[in-house]
């Protein structure tokens, strides 16, 4: 009796240790891509096809930087301007209006390093975050934009569309995000 309990003890592990680790602060988990052998080339091509060979300025660094962090975690991302990258995970078929400039929104959202070191989150105390369209950063801005209610999306932004050479200080004046970092953030649009 007791082989066979260290047999199922075993097994369990084994099943654990191959299931995705949820995402922290109660983020939804972002869905792996089903991809077919074809769809997975094209993805490599398309992303890498826009990797600068000989990255000279900070944009051209950061583009590489984040189309890196695109096919490290198989993001398939979308160039929306210089500078924003987006990839919508989760999509409400029965909508069809795309958030604009001024609206109002509730959203709940985790704001990433793409090393992947959280910064902040409102998943932290289950508190999502109201605001105008126009009112934040440049990148979440544009990318919102091309939402709707509903959905959840993945933003990764070029600094200088984000908090550039000043970076973010707490009341400390402490970096809560340094000077010149991409960023990444998961970011749910809710209903209300």
């Amino acid at each position: 009796m007791k082989p066979i309990f260290v047999l199922d003890l075993l097994l369990l592990l084994l099943l654990l240790g191959c299931t995705e680790a949820p995402q922290r602060n109660g983020a939804p988990p972002i869905p792996k891509q089903n991809w077919t052998d074809k769809g997975y080339e094209n993805f490599l091509l398309h992303l890498s096809s826009q990797r600068h060979p000989q990255p000279n300025t900070l944009d051209e660094k950061q583009q590489n930087i984040i189309i890196e962090h695109a096919l490290k975690h198989e993001l398939p991302i979308q160039k929306l301007e210089e500078g924003i990258w987006y990839v919508v995970h989760r999509r409400d078929s029965t909508r069809d209006k795309k958030l604009e400039w001024g609206q109002k929104v509730s959203v709940h959202y985790q704001g990433r390093f793409l090393d992947g070191k959280t910064f902040d989150s409102s998943y932290d105390n289950d508190e999502p975050m109201e605001f105008y369209i126009g009112n934040m950063i440049h990148g979440w801005n544009t990318g919102l934009q091309q939402l709707q209610r509903g959905d959840f999306a993945t933003f990764l932004i070029a600094s200088r569309l984000a908090y550039g050479e000043k970076g973010m200080k707490d009341s400390k004046e402490e970096f809560i995000i340094p000077p010149n970092k991409p960023l990444r953030f998961d970011i749910e649009v809710l209903d209300h």
